[in-house]
């Protein structure tokens, strides 16, 4: 589900979002994961995303490009 009625972060818009879906869905039946795992696999997800953004370098990949190679390393 995507959150509307709170503002997020610049970066949060919706195709990270689908992005952040999608990973979460793929985990879901690997390593151990269930349906009931996958909005903490989100929340997780986005975490990592927001400790990391400090150290994205707009010279050296795109956003998206950066947040998909953090989500599918945690």
């Amino acid at each position: 589900m995507i959150p509307t009625a709170v503002p997020g972060p610049v970066w949060l818009d919706p195709g990270v979002w689908k992005m952040i879906r999608w990973r979460s869905h793929a985990l879901v039946g690997a390593y151990g994961f269930t349906l009931a795992d996958r909005e903490d696999i989100q929340q997780e997800l986005v975490l990592e995303v927001h400790r990391r953004m400090s150290r994205f370098d707009p010279s050296r990949s795109g956003r998206r490009t950066f947040i998909r190679r953090v989500a599918d390393n945690r």
